[in-house]
């Protein structure tokens, strides 16, 4: 999607809602690997969210979090 200010690749999953940071390699030629290893760290870290949080049409809720109004 886009990069973060301190360099890192964000990716976005628009279904789910959730944002996925990779922080860059020092080296271009890992790159591929970097990205590999995060969608699988990704997969098994949404997995538990949604165990946890039980998103509702992948809305993702914590009722402990603070509401802040506009």
């Amino acid at each position: 999607m886009d990069c973060t200010p301190a360099g890192e690749l964000a990716l976005v999953h628009r279904t789910q809602h959730l944002l996925l940071r990779i922080p860059c390699p020092a080296s271009l030629g890992d790159l591929g690997q970097a990205v590999e290893d995060a969608l699988c760290f990704f997969a098994k870290e949404r997995t538990v969210l949604k165990r946890r949080r039980q998103p509702v049409n992948w809305h993702w809720t914590d009722s402990t979090a603070p509401l802040h109004r506009l």
